[in-house]
């Protein structure tokens, strides 16, 4: 378990940094002797209160509406949020179970970046994570603000595929049960990648 410390005094060690997409912010200090070394941990998701955070190179915003991550390129968010040419995310949903709020996994999504080998798109591709998700659950991907592309629809994942020059891309979920967010906004230019708790299908 991480501690949640507010002890700032110490460098950060980076290569401890987790940025993860369902709202973890996690980190320690450089080993010094004989000083502990301090642990940071913030569940971004549950912030109800602004927060803001400059960690290796990294922005971390929080509010009661959502969460982002900012860093000082595109290349530099990849490589911390992804891994080699994928980039992957967890869909969780949000119950309680004995009167605790728990997250069970809904669905593995994966942002395939081109390789300059097998393929020079992009692709986003899913599948069912357990059996949490309804049937009546939607998601799509809209890029660079053009038309809605299903991704989940009709109980089915479908593959996406789209030129890599895209300056945003948006993520929309829409399930009668709940889910820890509904839309994931990437805005390349500005390097920063948010997670948006409550947000409306569009129609098209």
């Amino acid at each position: 378990m991480f501690l949640l410390s507010t002890a700032a005094a110490a460098d950060i060690d980076c290569k401890t940094l987790i940025l993860d997409s369902n709202g973890y912010l996690g980190y320690q200090t450089v080993e010094v002797f004989p000083n502990p070394v301090q642990k940071t941990a913030i569940r971004l998701n549950r912030q109800t209160q602004p927060l803001r955070r400059e960690v290796c190179g990294f922005t971390v915003t929080a509010d009661r509406a959502g969460y982002s991550f900012k860093a000082k390129n595109i290349k530099a968010l990849v490589q911390q949020l992804g891994t080699g040419s994928s980039w992957p995310f967890r869909v969780v949903g949000m119950q309680l179970v004995g009167g605790r709020l728990d997250y069970p996994d809904a669905a593995q999504l994966d942002l395939s970046l081109p390789d300059g080998l097998m393929h020079t798109d992009i692709r986003f591709t899913g599948y069912f994570n357990g059996l949490y998700l309804p049937k009546d659950a939607l998601m799509a991907v809209r890029v660079n603000g053009g038309p809605l592309k299903p991704l989940l629809y009709n109980g089915t994942f479908r593959s996406i595929s789209f030129d890599p020059k895209i300056t945003t891309l948006e993520l929309f979920i829409k399930s009668s049960k709940p889910v820890l967010w509904e839309k994931m906004l990437l805005d390349v230019g500005n390097s920063r990648m948010s997670f948006i708790k409550k947000a409306a299908m569009p129609s098209k």
